[in-house]
């Protein structure tokens, strides 16, 4: 196997290569990326690595902004909230705006909100994600601690994450 130092440099020349199509119209598929008016950008490990930004990415971003192109972050981390990520990204320089972020999280609530309407749902989850899901009208039948809220404690779904709050 590789060492990590290894592997997230090679990952992290990869996408600087990818975005200098982009970013600085160059390359043999810059017409493909060129047309795109989206772009999706995962967040720890692709455009910042723990509290570190990667200066292309930021450059990156600025510049599809500045060409009128809608930018996207989003994180499979679930655990904490939108204000979260917003003042995170915010200190790291990525400067977004509202709409620009999107987690796990908000994917799920959405989900359950549209497709299982009214369905009662215990969360295995953090605190934030507690919030974000009642924020969001999903009914959940646990407090933020995850201790039952309703009388019958039957839930019609239930809903695993990542959580730091979690003992057994």
């Amino acid at each position: 196997t590789f060492p990590r130092f290894f592997l997230e440099s090679v990952h992290n020349l990869h996408l600087q290569f990818a975005l200098a199509y982009v970013c600085n119209g160059g390359g043999p598929n810059q017409y493909v990326l060129l047309s795109k008016k989206l772009f999706v950008f995962d967040m720890d490990g692709t455009i910042y690595l723990g509290g570190i930004p990667f200066d292309f990415a930021i450059r990156c971003i600025r510049h599809l902004r500045e060409s009128g192109r809608r930018v996207l972050f989003f994180t499979n981390n679930a655990s904490h909230s939108q204000e979260f990520y917003y003042a995170k990204l915010g200190r790291l320089g990525f400067d977004p705006q509202p709409g620009e972020i999107m987690s796990s999280g908000d994917v799920t609530a959405a989900f359950l909100t549209r497709n299982r309407p009214g369905k009662k749902v215990y969360l295995v989850g953090t605190p934030e994600l507690w919030d974000e899901f009642r924020r969001a009208g999903v009914p959940m039948i646990c407090d933020r601690d995850g201790v039952l809220t309703e009388p019958d404690g039957k839930p019609d779904i239930v809903v695993t994450s990542f959580d730091t709050t979690l003992t057994y």
